[in-house]
């Protein structure tokens, strides 16, 4: 009823390397609800002007089975990619609906509210609908 694991990204781009790395856990609280909570936190290194930064992130999902291949879900996510700088938090709320009507197909529909502090101090709303076929 659970997993529980580590992630590691090594990133190369000219200019700038970057380590991402953190646990992360998925529980199966009961046979309708889930849980997803990942906590990640970033090394970004460039050889331009700008001096190493160090950050974090954390994700965490908390999903209801209404009825079979029909999903509710609640999403908190939060980030700071540099902590020495204020600018970089961000934070967002999502509430949203998965169906998988059969084998291989994903229906999503989300609503959320995100906040960049370096755009503005005020909360925007985002919607989106992603359809996903699955190989």
């Amino acid at each position: 009823n659970s997993k529980w694991g580590a992630n590691y990204l090594y990133g190369v781009k000219p200019g700038q390397t970057r380590h991402l790395f953190g646990p992360f856990v998925i529980l199966g609280l009961s046979r309708r609800w889930t849980l997803l909570s990942e906590l990640d936190f970033q090394s970004r290194e460039s050889t331009l002007l700008a001096p190493s930064r160090f950050g974090a992130l954390d994700y965490q999902k908390l999903s209801y089975e209404v009825t079979q291949g029909l999903w509710a879900f609640l999403t908190q996510e939060w980030s700071r990619l540099d902590f020495g700088s204020a600018r970089t938090l961000s934070t967002a709320y999502t509430l949203g609906v998965q169906f998988f009507p059969r084998p291989h197909f994903e229906v999503s529909l989300a609503w959320q509210k995100l906040r960049v502090v370096s755009v503005s101090q005020e909360y925007s709303d985002f919607a989106w609908l992603l359809m996903h076929f699955y190989l």
